[in-house]
């Protein structure tokens, strides 16, 4: 064998090394579990979904380490539904270092632990950590331009700004129609996407003859819902289907890059009239 060929079989096994590594390093399977107690205020559906977040965040936790950020949501001081505002603060609760984006193996118990008893969910996630930091001089701030609490058939508008040249997506998640979907709001069929730096109006009415309204869900028997605004700033166009999966989302922003995004989420709650 000439010098020249076995040079080039070592190279050609250094790259494939780095790609095996490099897929080691940077997606990682956990097993995992967390568990939710269950009493008079509150019902064992939404103690068992609690505890599928503290799961996930314990996920997390143990692949990237205690670099968890709490969202801190408006809508939330509202006590009297403290449980399910919890339930969506944890839901929020964010690392730098990763995201999830699979999850297999989902097993849900209640287990008796006398005079209480509690629900307990064990899964395994596949967490992918970014391979790149979040470019710490690029920042947005959104405003909800409304109160927290908002009567079905209000107008909704926010308002922000951003730092440098971004393209604006905003999605909307309403967890009592469907937890793992979010659904486009912005850009639509009335307004296209640019990439501008600034201030911003969403809906801007002096340019776009379009309004948003609150509307609780359609055959939905409860008297108020809460909904949710995520609002993704990205130096690189992130085309959005209609009805986008989460786990999608996530998947598709760890291969945008963590120095290329950031994002911020808003909350309310619609009260029926």
């Amino acid at each position: 064998m000439s010098k020249i060929n076995f040079l080039k079989i070592i190279r050609f096994v250094i790259i494939l090394s780095f790609i095996f590594l490099n897929k080691q390093v940077f997606s990682e399977w956990i097993n995992s579990s967390g568990k939710y107690y269950i009493d008079r205020n509150i019902s064992v559906s939404e103690a068992c979904q609690n505890a599928l977040v503290k799961s996930k965040n314990n996920a997390l936790r143990k692949a990237l380490g205690e670099r968890i950020t709490s969202q801190q949501l408006e809508v939330c001081t509202d006590n009297s539904q403290k449980n399910e505002c919890e339930l969506y603060r944890n839901t929020f609760n964010f690392l730098d270092g990763g995201l999830i984006t699979d999850i297999s193996d989902e097993k849900e118990s209640i287990i008796e632990d006398y005079p209480q008893k509690y629900c307990l969910v064990s899964l395994r996630v596949n967490i992918k950590k970014f391979q790149t930091k979040p470019d710490f001089n690029y920042t947005i701030n959104v405003n909800l331009n409304n109160k927290s609490i908002i009567n079905e058939g209000d107008e909704i508008s926010i308002s922000g700004e951003v730092n440098k040249n971004s393209y604006l997506t905003i999605l909307g998640w309403y967890p009592d129609l469907n937890k793992n979907y979010y659904y486009k709001i912005y850009p639509n069929k009335y307004t296209k996407s640019i990439s501008f730096k600034g201030s911003f109006n969403i809906p801007d009415i002096h340019k776009n003859k379009y309004k948003i309204f609150a509307q609780l869900p359609k055959d939905f028997k409860k008297k108020e819902a809460y909904e949710f605004w995520i609002v993704i700033a990205s130096k690189i166009k992130l085309d959005i289907l209609e009805r986008q999966k989460i786990s999608e989302l996530n998947k598709r922003l760890f291969e945008l890059g963590r120095s290329n995004w950031e994002i911020r989420r808003l909350g309310y709650k619609i009260v029926r009239n």
